[in-house]
């Protein structure tokens, strides 16, 4: 979260730069302060998390020295609402923070590693449950034929049973 978010912070405005440093100082159990702070973090802090993402990448290569892929699930739960201003999300009975949900994904993205999410069927209440392929950095390839593996034994997308036929795109 912090490398990514202050990847995000290129697109921040000077005023808005102002203020997110302001609210960098704010009390740190709230959301905003967390963010503030990684978006305008110091150039050495983002040095010590890059270097950490080194180890992390290194790491990486060894393991898909011995494996192909590895599965993992998209988000800790099924097809969650987008409420990015949500404070937490129910994981099995537990309150969890809302951004917690990009774990899974940030796993593979922080290490510049290919992904695909792959439908893997649905819940009791028959919301879309996903399994997400990773792949070694640079292996693209091996990522989509794995996925186009798995999806074929798992069926493949269907459509939510309420989905309605919005009909032809406008032109």
């Amino acid at each position: 979260m912090d490398l990514m978010q202050a990847a995000l912070g290129l697109g921040v405005g000077e005023e808005s730069w102002r203020a997110l440093l302001q609210r960098a100082e704010g009390p740190p159990e709230r959301p905003i302060t967390a963010y503030a702070r990684r978006v305008t973090m110091a150039h050495r802090d983002w040095l010590v998390r890059d270097e950490r993402r080194r180890h992390l990448q290194a790491a990486w290569a060894a393991l898909f020295e011995r494996h192909d892929v590895l599965l993992t699930p998209v988000v800790p739960v099924a097809a969650p609402a987008h409420d990015p201003g949500a404070a937490t999300v129910d994981v099995d009975g537990t309150a969890v923070p809302y951004w917690n949900q990009v774990a899974w994904a940030g796993l593979a993205s922080l290490s510049y590693l290919p992904a695909a999410s792959v439908p893997a069927g649905r819940t009791e209440r028959a919301l879309p449950v996903g399994v997400q392929v990773v792949g070694p950095r640079l292996e693209d390839r091996t990522v989509v034929a794995a996925a186009g593996v798995l999806e074929e034994l798992l069926g493949g997308y269907e459509p939510p049973p309420a989905a309605v036929d919005p009909g032809p795109a406008p032109r």
